[in-house]
């Protein structure tokens, strides 16, 4: 299994739709682009917004410059 760690930070304030940051009311999220509105939980919004994070553009994925690395897990023995 391959595991990616992700920096967690504002995962649960960026919009999981357009990116923008919104504003969260208790466990409510709600998107501040008045062109999106999405409005969700905000744990799943940060789940969304982890869940694509290695995969958006800006995402570094050498060791070398990423501050939370890449590690490969192995089954135990």
């Amino acid at each position: 299994m391959f595991v990616e760690l992700v920096n967690p930070g504002n995962t649960s304030q960026k919009c999981s739709r357009c990116g923008t940051i919104g504003e969260r009311k208790g466990k409510t999220f709600h998107c501040t682009n008045l062109e999106c509105g999405l409005v969700l939980d905000s744990d799943l919004n940060a789940a969304r917004n982890i869940h694509v994070a290695p995969l958006s553009a800006g995402a570094t994925r050498s060791r070398g410059g990423c501050p939370l690395p890449s590690i490969q897990l192995t089954a135990a023995a």
